[in-house]
C-alpha cells in the first residue's frame, strides 16, 4: 500500500486539507474523495516529498486549474466551476447544475459522473436526480481537460412531515421535465367551451408552464385551462416549460355550429315523436294526418270505443294502426299485449 495526496486543489476536500489516503498496488490511481488523477505520491524522504507537492501545487493554483495546460505546454488555459457547491434534495426530486468556464467563450465538452449512483445520478446535461437517503459526489470534468474536476455535494433526505425543514445547504432550482394534459386533442363547435388539466412532473419551484396558441382567431386559451372555440378551423396550444426543455401539445378541430333543419312543410311521410308515443306514417303541416300507426311509450289515452263510446287506454308497447286527421284519429284498431283488437274512433 502506497500513501498519496490530491493536488486537485480548490476542487476537493482531501487536497485542501492535509488527508493522505492509500491505494493499493494495482487500484485505479485516482483520489477517492472527488476522483481526480492528480495525486502525487507521499515519499518517505521529506525533503522529496515537500519538493512533489510544491510542483504539483505550482501546477494547481491560479484560478483552481488557471494556467496549469500553459506549465504543461499545453494549447488551452481554463478553469471550470458551477453555481452549486452543495445540493439538498428529496428522494424523486430532481435539480439542474449549470457548468462554466473561464473564459467563457471556450467551447468545452462537460463530463458528469455522479460518486454513488444509488443515491443520486447525473446525466450529461448536468440535471440530478435523488434516489435514496444518503450522500453522494457529483464530479464535473472536461474532456480537454480529464484531470481538472470540480464537485458539488449532494444530500438526499427522506421528508421530515408538513412541519419538516429540509436543514441548510443551497435550495435547488427544480426544472419541469414533463407536461401532461388531460387531453391530446379536442373537436368543438362555435362558441363551445371546453376545460383541460395541465400536470407539470416535477412540481416546478423555479418554472412555469407558458401556453402558445397557433391561430388566436380560431380558439383561445385563458391560461387556467379554459378553451374556447371561436369560429371553424384547426389550430394547435402548445404548452411549454420556461425554463426546461419539457413540452407538449394539443391539436383543435373546430367545427361550425349544427344549425336546426327546417321542418318540412306540405304533406310527406316521415315520423314524430309525441312523447308519449312515436308516430310514423303520413304527415301535414307536423301533424299527423293520413295512414299510419301510433306506438305508446307510455300508458296514455288512446280513444274511445267504437261501439260502447267508452274510453279505451294503450299500455306501453301497444300501437293503433288508423287514420288521422289535422293530428286526431279519425278512426283505427288498437293492438292489445294479450292478443285483442279493439276498434277506436277520437
Amino acid at each position: 500500500m502506497k500513501k498519496y495526496k490530491c493536488m486537485n486543489i480548490g476542487n476537493c476536500d482531501y487536497a485542501n486539507k492535509p488527508t493522505e489516503f492509500e491505494i493499493a498496488e494495482g487500484e485505479e490511481l485516482k483520489c477517492p474523495e472527488c476522483g481526480s488523477e492528480m495525486i502525487i505520491e507521499v515519499k518517505k524522504n521529506p525533503i522529496l516529498m515537500y519538493i512533489a507537492i510544491a510542483v504539483g501545487a505550482l501546477l494547481v493554483l491560479g484560478g483552481g486549474g488557471f494556467g496549469i495546460w500553459k506549465l504543461l505546454d499545453k494549447p488551452k488555459d481554463f478553469k471550470i466551476s458551477l453555481d452549486k457547491k452543495e445540493l439538498i434534495l428529496k428522494p424523486g426530486e430532481r435539480a439542474l447544475l449549470k457548468a462554466s468556464s473561464e473564459p467563457k467563450d471556450m467551447k468545452l465538452t462537460y463530463t458528469w459522473k455522479s460518486n454513488d449512483e444509488k443515491v443520486a445520478t447525473v446525466n450529461k446535461g448536468g440535471e440530478v436526480r435523488a434516489i435514496k437517503k444518503g450522500e453522494t459526489k457529483i464530479v464535473l470534468s472536461t474532456e480537454e481537460n480529464n484531470m481538472l474536476k470540480v464537485l458539488c455535494s449532494v444530500k438526499v433526505k427522506e421528508p421530515e412531515g408538513p412541519q419538516g425543514g429540509g436543514g441548510g445547504g443551497t435550495q435547488p432550482e427544480v426544472y419541469i421535465q414533463e407536461i401532461n394534459v388531460s387531453e391530446s386533442a379536442l373537436e368543438m363547435t362555435v362558441g363551445e367551451t371546453k376545460q383541460i388539466t395541465l400536470t407539470a412532473i416535477p412540481q416546478p419551484n423555479d418554472d412555469k408552464v407558458l401556453p402558445e396558441v397557433s391561430d388566436e382567431s380560431i380558439i383561445s386559451y385563458d391560461g387556467s385551462g379554459t378553451v374556447k372555440a371561436l369560429k371553424a378551423g384547426q389550430a394547435t396550444i402548445t404548452f411549454s416549460a420556461e425554463k426546461g426543455n419539457a413540452s407538449t401539445k394539443i391539436e383543435v378541430t373546430v367545427k361550425k355550429k349544427n344549425e336546426p333543419k327546417p321542418k318540412p312543410t306540405g304533406r310527406y311521410r316521415g315520423t314524430l315523436d309525441l312523447g308519449y308515443a312515436s308516430y310514423s306514417g303520413e304527415i301535414m303541416n307536423g301533424k299527423p294526418d293520413g295512414a299510419g300507426v301510433l306506438t305508446y311509450k307510455s300508458r296514455h289515452e288512446a280513444g274511445r270505443n267504437f261501439n260502447s263510446g267508452e274510453t279505451v287506454y294503450a299500455e306501453n308497447g301497444e300501437r293503433v294502426d288508423g287514420s288521422w286527421s289535422n293530428g286526431y284519429l279519425t278512426s283505427g284498431t288498437l293492438q292489445k299485449k294479450d292478443g285483442n283488437v279493439i276498434k277506436i274512433k277520437y
